[in-house]
């Protein structure tokens, strides 16, 4: 994934790679290439970002992952830190792609994404905050898909204002669920980017 400068913008163009002007570099694993550009200004407010994250999880049968959508915090691991070194305090959701990229794969190789927390954003983007009951992503057709980038992602996109994301402890909480079969581990894609206000 990488984002560079044109005019005073930043371009954000998702591939294998992040380089982003407001500081730094860094990888994003997996083949995740071509599915949106966007010209934002680095900043806050309407069309800016500030802040962003991308990741992949090895998502195991049975233990759920939960993601913060706030502090960028996937449980059980370190909090991440920014470009800067600094904690993340995404308040404004302006781009979430969640990618499934399987386990054998197959398109039966189905991800639950549940919203956990109490926040107004998590009912506004999955229709629901039910503990049970989310937005399933199907697995990829097969290998060749997922080795071309071309995995099934859903794609959460609010350029403006964005998705105003609460700083509560828990109130912006993701679960990932695996509901293929016992033992198995899914791999699946994350990127969340946005701005601090």
């Amino acid at each position: 994934m990488s984002v560079v400068s044109s005019q005073g913008n930043l371009q954000l163009q998702i591939s294998a790679q992040a380089t982003q002007l407001i500081g730094g570099i860094a990888s994003f694993p997996g083949n995740f290439s071509s599915l949106i550009q966007l010209a934002m200004a680095n900043g806050t407010g309407a069309a800016k970002i500030n802040q962003f994250f991308a990741t992949q999880v090895a998502l195991v049968q049975g233990t759920n992952q939960t993601f913060d959508l706030y502090t960028m915090d996937l449980a059980g691991g370190t909090a991440p830190k920014d470009f800067s070194g600094n904690a993340y305090t995404m308040a404004c959701l302006k781009l979430l792609v969640i990618q499934n990229c399987g386990v054998t794969p197959v398109e039966s190789d189905a991800l639950n994404i549940i919203g956990t927390g109490a926040s107004t954003t998590l009912t506004t983007l999955l229709l629901t905050n039910s503990a049970t009951n989310g937005l399933i992503i199907p697995g990829p057709v097969n290998a060749a898909a997922v080795s071309a980038g071309l995995s099934p992602a859903v794609i959460f996109f609010e350029p403006g204002l964005g998705y105003t994301v609460a700083s509560g402890a828990g109130a912006n909480i993701l679960t990932l669920a695996n509901t293929v079969g016992s033992g198995t581990t899914m791999t699946v894609n994350l990127i969340a980017v946005g701005s601090t206000a």
